[in-house]
């Protein structure tokens, strides 16, 4: 569906209903034999109905599920399907796919599109800019994601917000939601933001997959993100990158730069802490000897109303065992100014890791022992500007 040659967006698809539970284009498995295959949509204009900045209505601009359009649908033998080079604007979610646990889809692509508006208004996105679940080696790489949740002036009720999800769009500080699933690559995506100021979650890129305590094998790569806050209260928090399950995943070559006030001027204040994050690991298994965490830049200036919060550029468990994986060579900067910054903490409680120096006696062995605490952003500014497929952006981590 869409222009196969050329380049452009030539024609438009939009479901002018306002009501919940429908959707732009909606690939359904009737049954496990039935299932939609080997189909791409490209190079489209999607829209759906419901304004996101007043209502709460699942509205989706590409479902790929069952027989009902519902992000819990399990869709069977939805194989082989790419979603590449659409715009898609005003859903709740923009696109959203769903296998079963015991036949995820396989090789799904969602590609070099744009989700969301270029501000947030009457065309926002929702809940969700990528929503992907029960996938098997699938891939979720190009996309630009921006303008996803809720600001305060607008009247659409709180909800956890995330730029890209995959297996979970659930986040709160305890987070360990998973689906079986894994060997996803998310790579290459350029998130910024993600809001929500109703006083529940946004993560910027969310992770929560499973394979029953086997290797999941999820990379996210080489992502930027930006702009992403909440002003979580009671367990609710917010994060660049947050990771909720998986063994064997590896988060290497990203740049997050989280920065402002959480709750400007709200008549509810932030109250957890930690409130953000920008690489939160909560998996519940700590003995995962296989994760990874490299060569990641961390900027870290966000700051609260309630100044007794804090904001760390990592976050893992307490009693955690990295085997052959590990945390090395990343950046995590924060303002000496920003009396809320830290470096890291462990668990889930206050970070108490103020300096690099601190977190390198967090774990035995020891981590980060080559990762640095520089501004590299502003360092490295007037050298390279990396040139993503929709824009400009500082991405940086490459260069570690």
């Amino acid at each position: 569906m869409g222009a196969f040659s050329g380049s452009g967006r030539n024609m438009t698809i939009q479901n002018n209903s306002a009501l919940g539970s429908t959707a732009a284009i909606w690939l359904a498995s009737v049954t496990a034999t039935n299932g939609y295959t080997n189909n791409t949509i490209r190079n489209l204009e999607i829209a759906c109905g419901a304004d996101q900045s007043t209502s709460t209505n699942s509205t989706f601009g590409i479902a790929m599920c069952g027989t009902t359009i519902s992000t819990i649908a399990n869709g069977t033998n939805n194989d082989n399907n790419t979603f590449t080079a659409n715009r898609i604007i005003k859903c709740r979610f923009g696109i959203m796919t769903r296998g079963t646990t015991t036949d995820n889809n396989f090789n799904i692509t969602v590609s070099n599109n744009i989700i969301g508006p270029t501000a947030f208004g009457s065309d926002q996105i929702g809940k969700d800019g990528i929503f992907m679940q029960a996938d098997s080696l699938s891939f979720c790489t190009g996309n630009l994601v921006q303008f996803v949740g809720v600001t305060e002036p607008q009247a659409a009720g709180g909800t956890d917000r995330a730029g890209i999800a995959i297996g979970t769009d659930a986040w709160s500080s305890t987070s360990t939601t998973t689906i079986t699933s894994g060997g996803y690559r998310v790579t290459n995506n350029l998130v910024h933001d993600i809001v929500e100021e109703n006083t529940f979650s946004a993560v910027g890129i969310n992770v929560g997959t499973t394979r029953s305590g086997g290797i999941t094998g999820n990379l996210i790569a080489n992502n930027c993100i930006y702009n992403v806050r909440s002003n979580g209260t009671s367990g609710d928090a917010g994060a660049g990158i947050g990771h909720t399950g998986g063994r064997g995943d590896i988060i290497v070559f990203n740049s997050i730069r989280l920065t402002g006030d959480v709750d400007p001027g709200l008549a509810t204040s932030a109250s957890t802490n930690p409130i953000h994050i920008g690489i939160s690991k909560h998996s519940s298994a700590v003995t995962d000897t296989a994760h990874t965490i490299k060569n990641n830049i961390i900027y870290m200036d966000l700051y609260s109303n309630t100044n007794t919060l804090l904001f760390a550029c990592i976050q893992a468990p307490a009693a955690h065992t990295w085997g052959t994986g590990g945390l090395n060579n990343n950046d995590y900067f924060f303002p000496i100014a920003n009396t809320q910054g830290r470096t890291g903490g462990t668990g889930t409680g206050t970070p108490t890791f103020l300096t690099l120096a601190n977190w390198q006696t967090a774990y035995v062995p020891a981590q980060d022992g080559a990762s640095i605490q520089v501004d590299l952003i502003l360092f490295l500014q007037p050298i390279y500007t990396y040139k993503c497929r929709h824009h400009s952006s500082k991405c940086f981590s490459s260069l570690l």
